[in-house]
């Protein structure tokens, strides 16, 4: 059950960090061509780009 734990910990740490990375991505570039993502996912939101302000 320990190693478990473990695992589950380091998989937690490990998405936090890839979180963080396509976060910045997408604030220096927020058409997301960067990670290669383009807006046409975002046609049926009220979005046009991945950077979302106020």
């Amino acid at each position: 059950m320990k190693t478990l734990k473990i695992i589950a910990n380091i998989l937690l740490i490990l998405t936090g960090i890839n979180a963080i990375a396509a976060g910045y991505s997408f604030i220096a570039d927020p058409t997301g061509s960067g990670l290669g993502i383009t807006v046409d996912y975002l046609k049926h939101a009220p979005f046009n780009n991945f950077l979302i302000r106020e």
